[in-house]
């Protein structure tokens, strides 16, 4: 089946041309998956299939959760970027970020510093934890017994 002239005949296949992902396509996906869209939202956005968004961005998908943490972290790094040159806007922008972001910082050293009584009583052991009950009942007996000889 070939045309001297043309050489050999070309397959013709059915429905769309194959889909070709772009620079910007994936990071569509990235910013999607960060916004933490399904799988079918993401496909309807780029006009595919879901076996095609499975078929090409296979990869973002299996990495979802870290998605939103490297789009924070580009858009941190623009915003610093864009404050080292100067822009006031991203100035602002920053010390406002950075102070959020410590202030949560803050409140979860707090949250911590309250929790370790709290903590050294839930970890104690089954032997560790009779000792300290029989030692609060001998006390408790110590009590009452002083309590009737007087």
């Amino acid at each position: 089946m070939s045309d001297e002239i043309s050489g050999p005949k070309a397959k013709r296949g059915r429905g769309q041309p194959p889909f070709e992902p772009t620079e910007a396509d994936f990071d569509k996906v990235h910013m999607l998956l960060a916004l933490d869209w399904t799988n079918e939202q993401i496909a309807n956005a780029l006009g595919i299939s879901q076996p095609t968004l499975r078929k090409y961005f296979s990869a973002q998908i299996r990495e979802r959760d870290r998605m939103r943490d490297r789009v924070e972290g580009e858009r941190l790094a623009s915003l610093y970027a864009s404050a080292k040159a100067g822009r006031i806007t991203a100035i602002r922008e920053l010390g406002r970020v950075l102070g959020s972001d410590e202030a949560a910082h803050e409140a979860a050293l707090n949250r911590a510093a309250s929790r370790p009584a709290a903590d050294k009583a839930a970890k104690l052991g089954k032997k560790e934890a009779n000792r300290v009950a029989a030692l609060d009942a001998e006390e408790e007996l110590a009590r009452l017994y002083s309590g009737t000889m007087n």
